[in-house]
């Protein structure tokens, strides 16, 4: 087995990594992030913006767009940030599923 300086063996080390306890559910720091897809290529930082605030107060919003299109479509993929992981939690059930703002014959996918 091999050991590192401290006398602590890789494998213990990773041990102690793994028995750490993960944050729980839509209340941890790690989930105020929802990650949006199959959007329409149409769309601007406003229409989902104005679309999801009216349920939840919106951070911020990231939409991905194609650099190489004179006018910079939406690849229909975005990241929307929240203040509260329970404001996440909240807009993800309104959003995954939803037909409104997705491409047409879609809905649109919606991830922590």
């Amino acid at each position: 087995e091999y050991v590192r300086e401290g006398g602590r063996s890789e494998i213990e080390r990773t041990k102690n990594v793994i028995e750490q306890p993960l944050p729980a559910g839509p209340s941890s720091k790690l989930s105020t992030t929802l990650f949006i897809s199959r959007l329409s290529t149409g769309l601007a930082e406003i229409d989902i913006y104005d679309h999801v605030v009216a349920s939840v107060p919106v951070k911020g919003i990231n939409l991905l767009r194609n650099r190489r299109t004179v006018d910079h479509l939406s690849l229909g993929t975005a990241f929307v940030d929240f203040f509260t992981a329970d404001d996440a939690a909240i807009a993800l059930e309104n959003l995954d599923g939803s037909s409104e703002l997705a491409r047409a014959g879609f809905k649109l996918k919606v991830n922590f």
